[in-house]
């Protein structure tokens, strides 16, 4: 494990090493002999240091510090330089799990929001699936009436038939009973005059034989009469037929009727039932038109946290930045304070 800080004679006893091995005392080189402990700006300045030193013995111009002076700078620089490093990286550390957790929270973001984009999609897929069912459904609902009107109206004009037809079938019940009655009152005039003409055959023999032709004068005429009664009777019979027809017709009618309001009725159904549907799909449309404008809401809340999170990323950014700036600043300071310390020693 690295020790958090090195000494300037352990840089000059690793270069020296270096030296007699014959291998040039590069700042790597020398890291490694030390055990890879230590920052090469360290390694660099002690180097420096070192070299300086030795230029300035080969040329007599150096002045030797005091061991304790010397030795008071060197760990008072080296603690300021291990402190700067270690803000530094406590800095980049905050600065990178900052970014992380940022970047994490960002990619979630993203994630959820093509989640919802793609359940947004899903649901705009269902509510024009339903739209297009719903237009189905009131298409045949609209259908619907229109038979239903058809077959009230049929109905109707079956109904005004139907009356039409019972009222004419009255009327010639009528007709038939008061041929019928004028029929059994001739039977009863003729009748009645046969009994007269017996009583009067009975009684007046002798008056009824000077009178026969009168009698067969009237009996002729009893004879037409008695075949215009036949000819009226055959007529109002042809007629009861035809009546017996028509109401025969009107059965039929009637059938037809109530197997149309049997229809109808069944119409009548399905339309309720159809109208119930349509009441669930409107129902069903609405309630997925309130889980759209709450998607398109979360998607809205989201895109605002994604620009907070991008405005945060950017914030981050511009304080590692400014850490870096500091840290150089700090190291800057570090060195003027080493070479001050440098010169006063010297001047001293």
């Amino acid at each position: 494990m690295a020790r958090s800080g090195i000494y300037k004679s352990e840089v000059a006893r690793a270069r020296a090493n270096l030296i007699a091995q014959g291998r040039h005392p590069s700042i790597d080189a020398v890291r490694i002999e030390l055990g890879n402990t230590g920052s090469k700006a360290t390694i660099h300045r002690y180097l420096k240091e070192i070299e300086e030193e030795e230029s300035g013995k080969s040329k007599g111009r150096g002045v030797a510090l005091s061991e304790a002076l010397q030795s008071l700078t060197l760990r008072l620089a080296e603690q300021l330089q291990d402190e700067a490093d270690q803000q530094a990286l406590l800095a980049k550390a905050a600065h990178a799990a900052e970014l992380k957790a940022v970047q994490d929270a960002l990619q979630a973001a993203q994630a959820e929001i093509q989640s919802l984009r793609k359940s947004l999609a899903e649901s705009q897929k269902d509510a024009a699936a339903e739209k297009g069912r719903y237009e189905e459904l009131h298409a045949a609902f609209i259908t619907e009436t229109q038979a239903r009107n058809k077959a009230e109206q049929r109905a109707t004009d079956l109904q005004l038939q139907l009356d039409s037809e019972v009222r004419h079938r009255e009327a010639s019940e009528a007709k038939y009973a008061d041929s019928r009655r004028a029929l059994e009152h001739f039977r009863d005039a003729a009748r009645e005059q046969r009994d007269q003409e017996v009583r009067q055959h009975e009684n007046q023999v002798q008056f009824l034989q000077h009178e026969i032709h009168g009698l067969r004068e009237s009996l002729t005429g009893a004879q037409l009469k008695s075949v215009q009664a036949h000819q009226e009777l055959t007529r109002l019979t042809s007629e009861l037929g035809g009546a017996r027809r028509e109401l025969s017709q009107l059965e039929r009618l009637k059938g037809q009727l109530q197997s149309q309001g049997e229809r109808l009725a069944i119409a009548q159904s399905q339309r309720d039932a159809i109208g119930s549907q349509l009441e669930q799909e409107k129902e069903r449309s609405q309630a997925l038109q309130v889980d759209l404008i709450k998607k398109t809401e979360q998607l809205e809340v989201l895109r605002a946290e994604n620009q907070v999170l991008e405005s945060e990323s950017l914030t981050m950014k511009v304080r590692l930045e400014t850490s870096e700036q500091v840290t150089e600043q700090i190291r800057l300071q570090v060195t003027q304070l080493i070479q001050s310390a440098s010169g006063s020693a010297a001047a001293r």
